[in-house]
C-alpha cells in the first residue's frame, strides 16, 4: 500500500566509540512505524561514524535516496527528509544544498540553529559554573579526563555541590548566554547536569575533528542577565572579570563547513517541532535559525510548533509519534 512518498530519516547523537548500529533510540522505531503505517516509505541508517558526526551523516542520508531508487526501481513523487536532535541539523543542510532533490522537512527537536551556538552554550554552562563551584569538576572546558566516570565524576559531585549552594545554579540559569530549561528546581538543575556531562562526553570526539584546535568562543562575551533585574550588576562585573576565555583557534568558516552552519537559505517548505523546556538542545536554536531564514526572505517556507513540556527525545513514544506523524 506504498503511498508513492518517501520519508529519509537522519538520527540525533550517538557518542563517539559506540558500535554502529541502526538507531533504537529517540522512539525512532515507533515513529518508523508509524510512518510506514501511513503508507510511506522509510529510509533510514547508521552514519559511517558516530559522535558530531554531521558532514558524514549528510553524506549517508542523502546517499539513501540513491539506494532507494536502485532497490524499489521507482522513483518516489515526493522525498521528505525527517531529522531528530542533531539529524535535524543534518537534514536542515541537505535542505539547504540539495533542495532540488527533496520536497520538504519535518525536523524534531533539533540542533537547527548550528554546531558553533550548541558548543558555545555547553562551555558557556561549564565556564560559569567553574565560578560558583570551583574544583567540583576535574579539567576544564577543553580539558576534561579521556577516563571519566560520567555518575561518580560528574553527576553526583554536581548534585552535591548544588544541593549545599544552590546560589551559584541560581545566578547561571539568569544569564543570558546560560538560560538553563526547567519550570522548577529539578529540571534546572537537571538541565545543568545535562550539559556538563555533554561536555565530558563529547568534547574529545570534537578536539579530533579539529586537530586539536579551539572550537568554542567567549573570547569578547559579555555575560548578561537574561532579563531587567535578574542579577544584580556586580555579580555580572564579577563574572565577566572571574570567567575562563576561550579563542576559537580556526576561522569559524573553515570549522563548521564541515559541521554545517545553517545560512536560512529554505527554499522548501520546513516544519519544526520543539519542546519548549529541553534540556539538550535549548529552543533558543530555533530562534537561531528562524532569524536566518527570516533574514533570506524565506519566512513563508518554515513553521515552528513548541510543545510545553521537558524533556528532549525521553518521553512516551505515543506523543513522539503523534507529533511527527501530525508534522509529516
Amino acid at each position: 500500500d506504498w503511498n508513492g512518498e518517501l520519508v529519509v530519516y537522519a538520527h540525533g547523537f550517538v557518542d563517539a566509540g559506540t558500535p554502529l548500529t541502526l538507531p533504537e533510540k529517540d522512539n525512532a522505531p515507533e515513529i518508523r512505524d508509524a510512518v510506514v503505517e501511513m503508507g510511506f516509505a522509510w529510509a533510514w541508517c547508521s552514519y559511517r561514524e558516530n559522535g558530531m558526526a554531521v558532514k558524514d551523516g549528510a553524506w549517508a542520508t542523502r546517499q539513501l535516496t540513491k539506494i532507494f531508487g536502485a532497490t524499489v526501481k521507482s522513483k518516489p513523487t515526493y522525498t521528505w527528509l525527517m531529522g531528530n536532535s542533531l539529524g535535524a541539523l543534518i537534514t536542515v543542510e541537505l535542505a539547504e544544498t540539495h533542495a532540488g532533490e527533496f520536497d520538504g522537512l519535518v525536523t524534531l527537536n533539533g540542533m537547527i540553529g548550528g554546531t558553533k551556538a550548541q558548543l558555545d552554550y555547553v562551555a558557556h554552562v561549564r565556564v560559569l559554573f567553574d565560578i560558583f563551584y570551583q574544583g567540583v569538576l576535574p579539567g576544564s572546558v577543553l580539558d576534561v579526563p579521556a577516563d571519566f566516570d560520567l555518575n561518580m565524576d560528574v553527576i553526583y559531585p554536581v548534585i552535591q555541590a548544588v544541593q549545599a549552594d544552590p546560589t551559584g545554579l541560581g545566578i547561571i540559569s539568569r544569564v543570558k548566554q546560560t538560560p538553563l530549561p526547567g519550570t522548577n528546581g529539578e529540571e534546572i538543575l537537571e538541565s545543568l547536569i545535562t550539559a556538563l556531562a555533554f561536555n565530558f562526553r563529547g568534547i574529545h570526539d570534537v578536539l579530533d575533528r579539529t586537530g586539536g584546535a579551539c572550537p568554542i568562543d567567549n573570547y569578547d562575551t559579555v555575560y548578561e542577565a537574561a532579563g531587567p533585574g535578574l542579577l544584580p550588576p556586580e555579580v555580572l562585573a564579577m563574572i565577566n572579570a572571574a570567567v575562563q576565555r576561550y579563542d576559537r583557534a580556526i576561522p569559524t568558516e573553515e570549522l563548521f563547513d564541515r559541521y554545517y552552519e545553517p545560512t536560512g537559505a529554505l527554499n522548501i517548505p520546513m516544519l519544526s517541532v520543539h519542546n519548549a523546556w529541553d534540556p539538550v538542545v535549548h529552543k533558543y536554536q530555533e530562534d537561531l535559525y528562524a532569524a536566518k531564514v527570516q533574514a533570506m526572505g524565506n519566512g513563508h517556507n518554515l513553521e515552528q510548533r513548541v510543545m510545553d513540556r521537558y524533556a528532549h527525545t525521553d518521553f512516551p513514544a505515543a506523543e513522539a509519534v503523534a507529533e511527527a506523524a501530525q508534522a509529516l
